[in-house]
């Protein structure tokens, strides 16, 4: 899959698994309509089921490449691949302690 984008590497002293639960976090209040798709070693996160279906029929267009969520959990670190996020907002999210977005 050809995902593109931004990528987003944040130094956290959480483990991958809780990295993972506080993006959903996030993405839930951006997106309600969430729909993730959990692989081994990575995520996706798609704003809806049809944006899913979209990127699983034709891949990454122009009309839906803002619409996914890559991310990549790691010890120490993670690394969000995306297209339209607000960086700054994701940062003052705060991966340096346990607590969710606001």
């Amino acid at each position: 899959m050809d995902v593109a984008g931004h990528d987003l590497e944040i130094d956290t002293p959480m483990s991958p698994e809780t990295q993972v639960e506080f993006i959903t976090s996030y993405l839930r209040q951006q997106w309600p309509g969430l729909v993730v798709e959990r692989d081994r070693l990575e995520v996706f996160f798609y704003k809806d089921q049809k944006t899913k279906e979209s990127w699983d029929a034709v891949g990454r267009t122009d009309e839906n490449s803002d619409k996914m969520v890559h991310v990549i959990p790691g010890d120490g670190c993670i690394t969000i691949v995306h297209e339209g996020l607000d960086e700054q907002e994701i940062r003052r999210g705060n991966f340096n302690s346990n607590r969710c977005f606001i």
